[in-house]
């Protein structure tokens, strides 16, 4: 009997301390940190680093010979048609010389021809002829003023000289480059790197913000470029924004931001602080509602905009998110917000 009674005590001590430990627990939910959610609209952004790049053009002369003088240094100023570098030109100075004496003894020849076949004492044929060969001589003469020009280079617009690319005189073909050249109404370039999958959401003249290392405020730009073949090393593409209004202390390779705006997108701006895993276009919340539950949700992740992550998926079950505290948390604990 004393055995019995013994058994059946245990039996009832075991049994008040699990529902105590029931009351317990549910007397004590965790305390977290929760944030309110709304559905909103929001611009969705894209950001790109990359550099300013000049939008420049490389010099060459139209002819082959001997450099003699480069008149220009790097980072001058420039006005249109100013001689930039000049080549030897002995040679085509004597042909363009001939060939106005030349012109000047058909010229004559044609106004004696012309009186003589006035009087009757010379022919149509010979006036033709004569007529014939003062026209030659003027093409003759305007060829070899063309190889002249030739032997000349100069800014073909107002700009700026960037960079020399040859230093000592000596022979240079039609191919050797000489200069680079930035004409004032061409604009500045940002050219930065974009995943492949960023493309298709782009389109020429799309707007963009840019920031640029060492200025205050950012540019406005527009893109111009979308290369259509991935870089090799990285995998990405590169994409050339027109700059507006670019300050005339910008200088090529100067680092930039680049602030692309897409599109709108409907969603909720989750902190990033809140996800209990996040991958690229998934994350997991810990949300609450009227129940004072923490419910665990996988969500979809449609960008990221400063330091929260704009989920698409339909909270609107929920009140807020859990921001601190949801790393101990199992789906479905008593939560208390603080």
């Amino acid at each position: 009997m004393n055995h019995t009674y013994r058994h059946a005590a245990l039996a009832l001590t075991l049994l008040f301390l699990l529902i105590g430990q029931g009351v317990r627990a549910e007397e004590a939910p965790l305390p977290v940190i929760t944030q309110p959610i709304a559905r909103q609209t929001l611009a969705e952004p894209l950001t790109a680093w990359g550099s300013v790049a000049e939008s420049s053009e490389t010099l060459h002369f139209a002819t082959d010979g001997l450099l003699q003088t480069i008149a220009v240094r790097d980072g001058e100023r420039v006005v249109s048609g100013q001689p930039l570098a000049q080549l030897d030109a002995v040679l085509a100075q004597n042909q363009r010389d001939q060939a106005h004496v030349a012109l000047r003894f058909s010229e004559k020849a044609l106004e004696r021809t012309r009186k003589l076949h006035a009087k009757g004492i010379v022919g149509d044929d010979q006036l033709d002829n004569a007529s014939q060969d003062q026209a030659l001589k003027e093409l003759t003469l305007g060829a070899a003023e063309e190889r002249l020009q030739r032997h000349t280079l100069r800014a073909p617009a107002a700009g700026q000289i960037l960079r020399r690319l040859v230093d000592q005189p000596g022979p240079v073909a039609i191919s050797t480059p000489i200069a680079v050249f930035k004409a004032d109404s061409a604009p500045w370039r940002a050219s930065v790197a974009l995943a492949g999958r960023h493309l298709s959401q782009l389109a020429l003249g799309t707007p963009v913000e840019v920031s640029v290392e060492g200025l205050a405020a950012p540019l406005a730009g527009k893109v111009e470029r979308i290369s259509g073949v991935a870089e090799s090393g990285s995998g990405l593409f590169m994409v050339d924004i027109a700059l507006t209004d670019a300050p005339t202390e910008l200088r090529s390779g100067l680092q930039v931001r680049a602030r692309f705006t897409l599109r709108e997108a409907q969603g909720y701006a989750v902190p990033l602080s809140a996800f209990y895993r996040l991958e690229e276009a998934r994350g997991l919340l810990f949300l609450t509602g009227s129940d004072g539950l923490a419910h665990r949700v996988e969500v979809q992740v449609g960008a990221f905009v400063g330091n929260a992550a704009l989920v698409t998926t339909d909270l609107s079950a929920f009140e807020a998110v859990i921001t601190q505290g949801q790393q101990h948390l199992k789906d479905g604990a008593r939560v208390v917000p603080r």
